[in-house]
């Protein structure tokens, strides 16, 4: 199986949504939309807190694009690796690593610069990218090499590999537990590696082909989303 990105025929349009509270009844409302200058496909983002900021990849032009969260317009385009796919913010550095999916490389960006500070060479084909922030590190989803990449943001280098199983393409941090929850596109299984150890330390039945995770810090829970 491929992973799918999904393309629309004209331009992007992100949907920015606002909560609202009425009398203990809440309203969900699209409040902007944001017109992408590029066709292609846009599959991964990335919230940088410190900026206010949005970082979008996308695909077919092997670009990363900048949001302002303040006018919501497009504020900067940033030239990465072939294809890039999962992205994710690096609070203590200041940075954005990109899985260049066809490039076998994490492209990081600084938010100071909006410019690649480092390429680092990883496994085949990685796809998603988890920050843990405990240990200053970033997991990588290497989808064609069954394996996470451990990626230490202090020198920029790979500093472990571990082996998970076939296709991993989602990944989330459990910062509660400092855990790393992988999503696999084939089969029905996450497994869970400890970010003190590198090695799993659980594998949690799901259902099939759970390609998103995202972790809720309120509650301590994982939400999955399986494709099939």
């Amino acid at each position: 199986m491929k992973i799918k990105v999904w393309k629309l025929l004209g331009a992007l349009l992100f949907m920015v949504v606002e909560l609202s509270a009425i009398i203990a009844v809440c309203a969900v409302e699209v409040t902007d939309t944001i017109i992408m200058e590029f066709y292609g496909g846009y599959y991964g983002l990335a919230y940088d807190s410190a900026k206010g900021e949005i970082f979008v990849t996308n695909v077919d032009f092997n670009s990363v694009y900048v949001i302002s969260d303040i006018n919501n317009t497009v504020v900067a385009t940033i030239p990465v690796g072939n294809q890039p796919y999962g992205i994710a913010y690096d609070s203590g550095k200041g940075e954005i690593f990109v899985a260049d999916h066809g490039a076998d490389s994490v492209s990081v960006i600084s938010d100071n610069t909006n410019a690649v500070v480092a390429n680092i060479t990883v496994g085949s084909q990685p796809s998603a990218v988890a920050y843990a922030s405990d240990k200053g590190e970033v997991f990588v989803a290497n989808y064609n090499s069954s394996s996470i990449s451990v990626i230490s943001d202090s020198t920029n280098t790979v500093v472990a590999n571990i082996p998970v199983g076939s296709q991993p393409c989602a990944l989330a941090y459990d910062s509660n537990k400092g855990e790393i929850f992988v999503g696999h596109a084939t089969g029905n299984q996450v497994l869970v590696i400890s970010d003190s150890t590198n090695e799993v330390v659980a594998n949690v039945t799901v259902e099939n082909q759970p390609l998103s995770l995202v972790y809720d810090s309120g509650k301590a829970e994982i939400f999955v989303a399986n494709y099939n």
